[in-house]
């Protein structure tokens, strides 16, 4: 569907939905574009996607880091702010089929945005309300727990029969606090 090798976001849609038919993915599709969309010009190239999708198998610690915080920095600015941050997370609950408002073992909409809240004070390392790349960079290769994630990145992504939710492997839910 892609003669010419390159691809805007309505293309990259239909094949992630190819993919994900199940899933409520727009906003985390419109995340993924963005990150692949290397030179911010609406388009994908094949070459380019080819090239990421293999850093990402294969590159390093710091190559992943970095990717997933483009994820999470849709428009560019190399900086997150708390409602970037949620909406990231909102697009990955929304993404494997669960929205705050659905999620049971969220008493309240506000326990969402303190669970959030308390995963954003652990990402922003110099503790300036804002998740820059290096703070970003050095919450995650500090963790043990991401790290340990990271190297297990080749298995089958998915939610447990809990449907826990993780960032890396910081656990979204608690379950000290059910």
């Amino acid at each position: 569907e892609c003669p010419n090798g390159r691809m805007s976001i309505v293309e990259f849609n239909k094949i992630y939905n190819y993919f994900f038919p199940t899933c409520r993915s727009k906003e985390f599709a419109g995340r993924a574009f963005s990150a692949f969309d290397k030179r911010k010009d609406g388009m994908i190239d094949f070459e380019g996607l080819v090239t990421i999708l293999s850093d990402l198998w294969h590159g390093s610690h710091e190559t992943k880091i970095e990717w997933a915080f483009d994820l999470m920095d849709r428009n560019g600015k190399g900086a997150i702010d708390f409602e970037d941050f949620l909406s990231y997370l909102c697009s990955v609950f929304d993404l494997i089929g669960y929205l705050p408002s659905d999620l049971r073992r969220f008493r309240r909409q506000s326990e969402f945005r303190e669970r959030a809240s308390e995963l954003f004070a652990r990402l922003d390392a110099d503790r300036d309300g804002i998740i820059s790349r290096r703070d970003f960079m050095e919450s995650c290769l500090n963790s043990e727990l991401i790290v340990s994630s990271m190297n297990c990145l080749q298995e089958t992504v998915h939610t447990d029969s809990q449907h826990k939710a993780s960032f890396g492997s910081i656990s979204f839910f608690d379950d000290s606090k059910d």
